[in-house]
């Protein structure tokens, strides 16, 4: 599936001092409206977020909003963007095999469809991220704080944010300051994580910060059969660049790069459907026994129950591998009365995945591969206010183009045909439709 967005919006933001004032939820124990857990804080003691484009108090801020600081991130362990619901109780993550999913206040999307965008929004320094089934950030070892908005916040920050946003401040480069960190970690199913962040001067207006590391566990299931579960094993790196030559304009440029490849874990069969131990449909039956994958499943030693969540059966290798590149350039100039900022962003990710539909040790219905090339480009220009007067303003152009070009593919010979057997498929009218074959089923391209 081939797709491609252009937006070109403006929007304006006025607020009088007195009218947030009396708007601002206030900061509570419980939570109910802002929470700060642990948050970055100025010597004054003030929460600093940027949950309007610009940096702000957030008292004065009059969005439901929970603050992660880096800080927080470090001392619970956190390494990946999931594991932030444990900080912010209204955001919840639930992960299909390939399609994370993430929802506010129990709003989210759980679909399959490429092109569908889910109603919460992510955005890593200022750009939306918008790719099918992706999620940014392999590691969290260089973030100065995580926003997460809660509500619908499409006036500042666009589409897909119906349910809210997950806005994400990475740590910029610090001028005049040398520094490194690292940190090793090891744990069970043979884990280990390693990552490590250097900020390096380059004279007195110029900063380079670059930090990278790699990530190694076993799956939590145990495939049994022909098949076989690849560990995970994730690297990435990310370099940015600060150039500040006066005190009104900042350049700051940033590269990354992530590979991920294996399976964290694996879906494993609890129950059969109805009274017949296996729900065949009653077309495929003269292929196949009526209890067709109860057999399959208990000569291997495996049985559907309640409490199996470590033994899963697979006749093929089920298949991860996800590549992203991102460039971005932000130029900021304060020209007094108001700062004139320019984002521009770049992203690709490469995407494979292959899963044994049927679960069973023999080529029943074995093929389910998807693949996906997808790519984004935007351009925001964004002009707000400095200082705080009577009326706060922000206004600005935004423009965003997409591309995802998607390939699925699902076949199978109930068993009948051996798994050697070749696939070979012929493009009609830009679908993919099979020849009659020993291993042909229908497939298509979306």
């Amino acid at each position: 599936m081939r797709t491609v967005a252009i937006l070109l919006s403006a929007s304006t933001l006025a607020l009088s001092n007195a009218a947030a004032a009396q708007t601002t939820p206030t900061t509570t124990s419980s939570g109910t409206e802002t929470q700060a857990t642990d948050p970055a804080t100025t010597p004054d003691g003030d929460i600093v977020v940027t949950a309007q484009r610009r940096a702000e108090n957030l008292r004065d801020v009059p969005i439901a909003i929970t603050v992660v600081n880096g800080q927080s991130i470090r001392e619970t362990g956190a390494t990946q963007l999931a594991d932030i619901t444990q900080r912010a109780p209204s955001l919840n993550f639930t992960a299909t095999p390939g399609v994370p999913n993430f929802a506010i206040r129990g709003v989210g999307t759980n679909s399959f469809d490429y092109g569908i965008e889910s109603a919460v929004g992510i955005a890593v320094d200022d750009v939306n991220i918008t790719l099918p089934r992706y999620v940014p950030l392999n590691s969290l070892a260089d973030v100065e704080r995580i926003e997460v908005l809660r509500g619908p916040q499409g006036l500042l920050f666009g589409k897909n944010t119906t349910a809210g946003l997950i806005l994400i401040a990475t740590t910029k480069p610090k001028l005049g300051v040398f520094g490194s960190s690292g940190r090793v970690q090891a744990g069970s199913r043979d884990q280990v994580q390693a990552q490590a962040v250097v900020n390096l001067p380059i004279g007195d207006t110029i900063a380079l910060r670059v930090s990278g590391g790699y990530q190694y566990q076993k799956p939590s299931t145990q495939l049994v059969g022909p098949g076989r579960l690849n560990p995970v094993r994730r690297y990435f790196g990310t370099a940015k660049l600060l150039w500040e030559p006066t005190d009104r304009l900042s350049l700051y440029a940033i590269a990354d790069y992530q590979n991920n490849t294996g399976v964290e874990a694996y879906s494993t069969i609890r129950k059969f459907g109805g009274n017949d131990p296996t729900p065949i449909p009653a077309a495929f039956r003269p292929f196949a026994p009526a209890n067709f994958v109860f057999q399959q499943n208990t000569a291997l030693g495996v049985v559907a129950s309640p409490t199996n969540n470590k033994t899963a059966i697979g006749s093929t290798n089920v298949v991860r591998d996800e590549r992203s590149f991102g460039a971005q350039l932000s130029a900021s100039y304060d020209a007094g009365p108001l700062t004139v900022t320019s984002v521009t962003a770049y992203r690709d990710l490469n995407a494979r995945a292959n899963n044994d539909v049927d679960q069973t040790p023999v080529a029943f219905f074995d093929t389910n591969i998807a693949n996906s090339q997808s790519h984004q480009l935007s351009e925001e220009l964004r002009v707000t206010n400095n200082g705080r007067g009577f009326v706060d303003y922000t206004a600005g152009l935004y423009y965003f183009e997409q591309h995802i070009d998607a390939q699925i593919l699902q076949a199978g010979t109930f068993g009948v045909f051996p798994a050697s057997s070749a696939i070979r498929l012929s493009p009609v009218n830009g679908r993919r439709t099979s020849t009659i074959a020993p291993r042909a089923m229908p497939a298509s391209r979306s």
